[in-house]
């Protein structure tokens, strides 16, 4: 046969230590979107798009090179208009997603793998940082994990067996339809699961499985043609776009050649970073992971091809330069990969008894890092707290004068228009920034704009390219044509304010080539101006 049953040994106190290390999870998942944190840059962005457009204006391409899968935006805009513009509704499908995946991935563990594989699986999957946080994130990476969650869940709970009957098929056809509607990723779950459960019937000359699989292939591609449509009608600025600022994450084609082959291996072995692992750990984890595989293939082989073909759909994607491998892109994976790392501890100790204790300990050293990190996320103020611009824009309300004037950076614009509608219409008025990473003098061209005023500069999400941080460039600079007064820092966030009453010109400096950072007297490696004296 070409698909084992699952085999695993069971204990009858196994349900129960898998329902309190779900709660756990939960409750971890709950902190974090309890906390209400500010939205940051991408999140701004996304919600800037869901505030101004109707359900029918989502349909086309967004502002701002954002992306998002069609019944996520029309999904959360429709809890936006039951709940209101606000954090807690623009998080709320993810978070229903976090904790939806969490329930999939138990139920799929529990029918798949022993009582000790098991347990690791769900505690490792309800600690990790990154499945944490993308659970109470306004974007669409908790139902990337959810669909591959569901799937997992399918294939450990029927195998092959889910084409022996047309509600089956109903079943697969639906959930991949609802996929590509949901997330992006999905394309990749679809292909590896598709082509696993196509093997068996193609070589056993099964014509009617095989025309079970073409009807739930025809469902599938209709529903992602379409979703593909709308995802490209923007004629592929959106894919250029992706191409110049994740450049560095494409895995290079031609792997024959030894440095993009080098190129290649050095980005997957960053791929179990984004899900959350320690990066001293990831040999550790890759042994780990070829022996999970190995024993996910003597008891499910239809599950191991589908894990296997996934990764290897995204890979192919990468190498087409039409999806990075890089953090939240490939946390979809995680799933697989927490998976086949708890079948390989679990395959180790059935297989080497001696090896127990340091298999033990090493394991518990993994979860003991990961836990940290998390619970380290989790004690910030807000939770998992990131550009906190709306402390900046109280300041900038509290210390400005009528006269000031205010200079948003352009990173930081989304976030302003949202948190900064009462500075806005303040008096002094408001200048936005122009776009800086592709050019740094459209930001510096800027400052003829604010010539014989007192400037506050507020900044967010500031760029840090080739060496250069745009945020300490332009201080530098206005420090060079009048006063730094005062600054006010949050994290990843600022106000500065800046004396250019007496500023004779302000014309931007002329800067060295961008990318030369190491020439000597590099504007991005000056310190900052020091505070002029009261």
């Amino acid at each position: 046969m070409f698909d084992f049953p699952a085999v695993a040994t069971r204990s009858r106190y196994l349900g129960k230590v898998l329902l309190l290390v779900v709660l756990f999870g939960a409750t971890l998942r709950l902190l974090h979107y309890a906390g209400g944190r500010p939205l940051w840059h991408d999140e701004a962005m996304i919600a800037l798009n869901l505030f101004r457009r109707s359900y029918q204006d989502l349909l086309m391409p967004l502002d701002y090179d954002q992306s998002a899968p069609v019944l996520w935006l029309l999904g959360t805009k429709f809890v936006i208009g039951l709940f209101g513009p606000g954090e807690m509704a623009l998080r709320l499908i993810p978070l229903l997603a976090g904790l939806a995946s969490l329930g999939f991935f138990a139920l799929a563990v529990r029918r798949s793998l022993d009582a000790a594989g098991a347990a690791l699986a769900v505690l490792v999957f309800a600690i990790a940082t990154p499945l944490v946080y993308y659970a109470a994130e306004a974007k669409q990476y908790a139902t990337d994990v959810l669909v591959f969650t569901v799937f997992l869940w399918m294939l450990a709970r029927w195998g092959q067996g889910i084409l022996r009957s047309w509600g089956g098929v109903a079943l697969l056809a639906g959930a991949g339809a609802v996929s590509v509607l949901l997330s992006l990723s999905a394309v990749f779950v679809l292909f590896g699961v598709g082509v696993s459960l196509a093997v068996q019937p193609v070589l056993r000359r099964d014509g009617e499985a095989v025309l079970r699989l073409a009807v739930i292939g025809a469902v599938w591609l209709l529903c992602f043609g379409a979703a593909t449509y709308l995802a490209t009608s923007d004629s592929g600025s959106l894919v250029a776009a992706m191409r110049k600022y994740w450049s560095g994450w494409f895995i290079p084609p031609a792997l024959f050649i030894p440095s993009r082959f080098v190129a290649a291996v050095r980005i997957m072995l960053q791929v179990p970073e984004g899900m959350g692992f320690p990066a001293s750990s990831v040999m550790l984890l890759v042994l780990f992971a070829v022996l999970g595989l190995y024993d996910t293939w003597q008891r499910s082989r239809v599950l191991a091809l589908a894990l296997v073909l996934t990764l290897v759909g995204a890979v192919a994607a990468s190498m087409a330069q039409l999806y990075p491998m890089t953090a939240r892109f490939v946390l979809f994976l995680a799933p697989g990969m927490i998976y086949v790392l708890a079948a390989g501890v679990s395959f180790t100790l059935r297989m080497v008894p001696r090896l127990r204790w340091p298999v033990l300990g090493v394991v518990a050293l993994l979860v003991g890092l990961m836990s940290f990190e998390t619970w380290a996320h989790l004690r910030m103020t807000p939770a998992f707290s990131r550009e906190q611009i709306d402390r900046s824009i109280e300041a900038v309300l509290r210390k400005k004068q009528p006269d000031d004037l205010v200079y948003v950076y352009y990173a930081a614009v989304p976030a302003f228009q949202i948190y900064g509608k009462a500075l806005a219409a303040a008096p002094g008025g408001v200048v936005y920034g122009r776009d800086a990473r592709s050019d740094w003098t459209y930001m510096l061209a800027d400052m003829p704009k604010l010539c014989g005023r007192r400037v506050w500069f507020l900044w967010s999400h500031p760029a840090d390219l080739n060496g250069v941080n745009d945020v300490r460039l332009f201080e530098y600079v206005a420090g060079r044509v009048g006063r730094v007064l005062e600054r006010d820092v949050s994290r990843e966030a600022g106000a500065t304010l800046i004396d250019l009453t007496a500023a004779e010109r302000c014309d931007a400096m002329p800067i060295e080539e961008p990318g030369r950072p190491w020439v000597p007297g590099h504007p991005g490696f000056r310190p900052l101006p020091a505070l002029a004296s009261p």
